[in-house]
């Protein structure tokens, strides 16, 4: 369901989802090559539609490896990443957004890590340098989510 809302005067578009408890809260996205850029030769640039989980964890907005490569997607250097176990350096790309709310800018310019997801149904993490933009409610017993941006 696809709603709005108002923070501080400002229209948000705002978006309520089901989610499963096992898997948490999951957001499908377009990734697009950024548009302030050079478009590649041949016209319109590639859009990938991929499953995000909404990671709270995640201290930046990640995707799996061989999106950036399919789309094409401009190397912007490298990251470290730190998980639970480990510290590593991940490449990081320049990318364009689309969320699925009706009204919603796209976010351009995101920067983007490549990381193994480890599950193949999800293909990126929504990390908290976007929820940082966003308003993001999870409601456990009537296992629905609502996130506004």
């Amino acid at each position: 369901m696809i709603r709005s809302s108002i923070l501080a005067g400002i229209h948000m578009p705002l978006l309520t989802l089901p989610f499963d408890p096992l898997t948490g809260p999951i957001l499908k996205v377009a990734i697009a090559y950024p548009k302030s850029l050079h478009q590649p030769e041949g016209g319109e640039p590639p859009i990938k539609t991929i499953n995000m989980l909404i990671d709270s964890g995640a201290s930046w907005t990640s995707i799996s490896p061989g999106i950036a490569e399919d789309l094409g997607l401009p190397e912007t250097g490298l990251r470290s990443i730190t998980s639970v176990t480990q510290t590593v350096d991940v490449k990081e790309f320049l990318a364009d957004m689309i969320l699925p709310m009706g009204g919603s800018a796209p976010i351009t310019d995101l920067r983007l890590v490549e990381f193994p997801m480890g599950d193949d149904s999800i293909a990126g993490l929504f990390g908290r340098d976007l929820l940082n933009q966003c308003l993001f409610q999870m409601n456990g017993p009537g296992k629905t989510f609502t996130l506004s941006y």
